[in-house]
């Protein structure tokens, strides 16, 4: 049996500041859960004449008033990070990932706008060379950086921003599920159906494919939880293990999950099924309800 470590700054009360004090020329932090820092203030940049006070309605910084000048103040973050190279290293890990995760939403949401490198940077004031850099995550990011690139795109923060934002391409994902087995027709008809941010939620529904998949490439073989029987295969191919045919599983889930839930249907065509399943919420009979269980 082996026993979980957890990092200190996931423990409670490590940011929580409990008390705070000039000592000399140090400041004297208090954690809440009993740890002491004591910083030299020449560190944060401070000399001469100042007192440090906690700010006790939110508990997570202090205050430094100096007579001549207006208040500063150092978060819980600023302190934990000079006092604890473990912490400043976990920040700056953290950041890493951040400034890789904006810049693959950046580069999904150029692509998808059918704009080059060139252009883009172009526009932004900046070179080629240095967007493929925040593209791949190895360039520290500012705000104002991210929105020269956005404006350059005629694109808003909500377009990178939130859990559902792409982290790659549709053309990439068209690309990589045709790698897969799956037809490029039946991918180029299915996601421009579909909202830019629930992609992701559309693929993994109908074939399985998480997001960090997508994004490596790396698309798993499907498993289909049900016994498949096919009058004639192609020679060497096992089509139980195609993600079409797990599209299929899928839907026919969704059309018998929502025909129990709906009142009897008579005289349904194909064509009928086909506009339900596309969307067409006008078209469906009052009562079918395809909202929980629908690929969007």
């Amino acid at each position: 049996m082996t026993t979980e470590i957890r990092a200190p700054w996931s423990e409670e009360g490590y940011a929580d500041i409990a008390a705070a004090a000039r000592t000399g020329s140090d400041i004297e932090v208090e954690f809440a859960n009993g740890d002491v820092v004591l910083l030299p203030a020449s560190r944060f940049g401070l000399a001469g004449d100042f007192e440090v006070e906690p700010d006790l309605e939110e508990g997570l910084s202090v205050r430094i008033v100096r007579p001549s000048a207006p208040p500063a103040v150092l978060s819980w973050m600023q302190i934990r990070s000079a006092a604890d190279p473990a912490f400043a290293h976990e920040l700056r890990r953290r950041e890493m990932d951040e400034a890789r995760r904006i810049g693959v939403r950046l580069r999904a949401l150029r692509e998808d706008k059918n704009l080059n490198q060139r252009d883009v940077a172009h526009l932004a004031g900046m070179s080629a060379p240095q967007l493929s850099k925040i593209e791949n995550g190895s360039l520290d990011l500012r705000v104002s950086t991210v929105q020269s690139l956005l404006r350059a795109m005629g694109a808003s923060l909500s377009d990178i921003a939130g859990p559902d934002a792409p982290e790659v391409s549709q053309k990439v994902v068209i690309k990589r599920a045709e790698a897969a087995g799956v037809p490029r027709e039946l991918m180029g008809g299915l996601l421009p159906a579909a909202p830019r941010n629930v992609m992701t939620r559309l693929i993994e529904r109908a074939f399985g494919w998480r997001v960090d998949q997508l994004v490596s490439g790396q698309l798993p073989t499907p498993s289909i939880l049900a016994g498949v029987a096919f009058k004639a295969t192609r020679a060497g191919k096992d089509p139980s293990r195609s993600p079409v045919v797990l599209l299929g599983r899928t839907i026919a889930d969704i059309v018998r999950t929502a025909v129990a839930d709906s009142p009897a249907l008579p005289g349904t065509g194909a064509s009928q099924w086909c506009r339900w399943l596309g969307g067409a919420t006008s078209a469906r009979p009052s009562g079918m309800v395809l909202s929980d269980q629908s690929l969007f």
